[in-house]
């Protein structure tokens, strides 16, 4: 099974709107609202990849209420702690006409340390041997990086994939003292944490650094460019279609996914780089966030070009 944990979920809200100004009035010409927040879009295409999986975190009020609605409707199996705040939601402004995203983001509730405590609790019972965890996203108020230590404490039998930034990504890469599996951090991220050097560095130097020994599994996403990657002692460099993006947003989401369905079936390195970065592409093809139509599945896989460096 494949568990995702989505610490800080959302009410997911797409706009689409011709040639967006700031301090102007526009009307939307279409909406897209969905249950959100990164590891809740990784679970909507492990579902649609046909993954057993198993959503958890935090949602509290009536945006948590709709959020669980919706995960029932689209057949996601979901148990989430309760929270006394709100459920944050997230907004996102597409202009196609100009090829931009905007995106605004709620912070979320206050956790608190009893509802952190029943998390913990629960996760320590899913702590069964073979399952795969994915976690994504921010963390709300309340946590702070002492949350993966523990997560990563309780599941040090288990294959774990963080995705996270800023604070809490140094954190894991630089001074956790149990690794995840996997992590799967942008070219932005990565010069965050090791600085402008790294821009005279070769792929593979990068992929060599002493922080990513511990970590089996490392893709950096190079956006529209692919990503180049560290599996186990292999390195790689990973190309992708060109395309007419309809919608980005959750497209690292979505190549997390992959990532997680590949690893989840044992499939070989080369495989596990193109289903992840398929998914990323797919979804991007797409309006709706978290989702990617698997009819194209195949054909996308084909155009992928994976090369050992």
């Amino acid at each position: 099974m494949i568990i995702t944990i989505t610490p800080n979920p959302a009410i997911d809200i797409a706009y689409f709107i011709e040639d967006f100004k700031i301090d102007n009035i526009h009307k939307v010409s279409k909406i897209f609202k969905t249950a959100g927040g990164k590891g809740l879009n990784v679970s909507k295409v492990l579902k649609i990849l046909g993954s057993d999986i198993l959503a958890t975190g935090f949602l509290g009020g009536n945006s948590g209420n709709y959020i669980r609605n919706e995960l029932e409707r689209i057949g996601i199996k979901n148990k989430f702690i309760d929270t006394d705040g709100e459920t944050r939601t997230t907004y996102s402004i597409n202009d196609n006409l100009n090829g931009t995203t905007t995106e605004i983001r709620e912070a979320g509730p206050n956790i608190s340390k009893s509802e952190n405590e029943e998390f913990f609790e629960y996760l320590s019972s899913m702590d069964d041997e073979g399952n795969i965890f994915a976690c994504s996203g921010s963390l709300p108020n309340g946590l702070d990086s002492g949350f993966y230590d523990r997560m990563l404490d309780i599941l040090e039998n288990n294959k774990v994939i963080i995705d996270t930034s800023g604070a809490n990504l140094r954190h894991i890469v630089f001074d956790a003292k149990k690794k995840p599996y996997a992590i799967k951090p942008n070219i932005d991220e990565i010069r965050d944490l090791f600085g402008e050097k790294i821009d005279s560095m070769s792929k593979r130097e990068l992929l060599e650094q002493e922080a990513f020994k511990n970590i089996p599994i490392v893709i950096i996403s190079l956006g529209k460019d692919g990503c180049v990657a560290k599996i186990h002692n292999k390195y790689y460099e990973c190309k992708v279609p060109k395309i007419e993006a309809i919608n980005p947003v959750g497209s690292g989401d979505s190549s997390i996914a992959g990532l997680a369905y590949s690893i989840s079936n044992d499939l070989s390195e080369v495989a596990t780089l193109k289903y992840s970065m398929a998914c990323g592409v797919l979804n991007a093809l797409e309006e709706e966030i978290g989702h990617i139509n698997i009819d194209n599945l195949e054909s996308t896989l084909e155009k992928i070009v994976v090369n050992e460096i």
